[in-house]
């Protein structure tokens, strides 16, 4: 269930949003709209619209009636890799873009780059600002992607537990 790429089935006219048919939603408004949802009522987990900064969807993981204890785990566990993603690329994207502000402000100010009569500046003189940045901020994006694949492990591992123990389940339950 978890890791197929879906696409919309049908459109929730109540609540104006796309319902897919493995998992999840695309809100047509912004992302506000997930958080009205309790995880204990909805049919799958839903995936809202892109963060307008850190540019990722949320997640909002459905809880099973029937959630055992490694569920429940795994599931809390996907909830804080995303918080921790989500906060990551959020403090990341808002540097960026302060930086990326400050450098068009500066170079056009102290006409480095560009005419007076020019108010923005190439793509060619933003690739400085852009290969610099990257440049700067290697480390923290190694850093980051160590850790990433680290938790994304162990979301899989998880995640083979949990199936593992549905299939004993699913066995034991045909038992006589």
């Amino acid at each position: 269930m978890h890791g197929r790429v879906c696409t919309p089935s049908r459109l929730c006219k109540s609540h104006n949003l796309w319902v897919l048919s493995v998992s999840g939603f695309v809100s047509k408004s912004f992302s506000t709209k997930i958080e009205m949802h309790d995880p204990k009522k909805i049919k799958s987990d839903l995936i809202g619209p892109p963060d307008p900064v850190s540019n990722l969807r949320p997640l909002l993981f459905k809880i099973s009636e029937t959630e055992s204890i490694l569920e429940k785990k795994f599931r809390l566990q996907r909830e804080e890799v995303q918080n921790w993603n989500q906060s990551f690329w959020l403090q990341h994207n808002n540097n960026f873009y302060k930086q990326k502000q400050d450098y068009i402000h500066k170079s056009t100010q102290n006409n480095e780059c560009c005419s007076p009569e020019k108010k923005a500046l190439t793509s060619e003189e933003m690739s400085s600002f852009y290969k610099d940045f990257l440049d700067k901020n290697w480390e923290i994006h190694h850093k980051y992607n160590m850790e990433w694949y680290k938790k994304n492990f162990q979301l899989l591992l998880l995640s083979c537990q949990v199936k593992w123990d549905s299939i004993i389940r699913s066995f034991s339950l045909k038992k006589p």
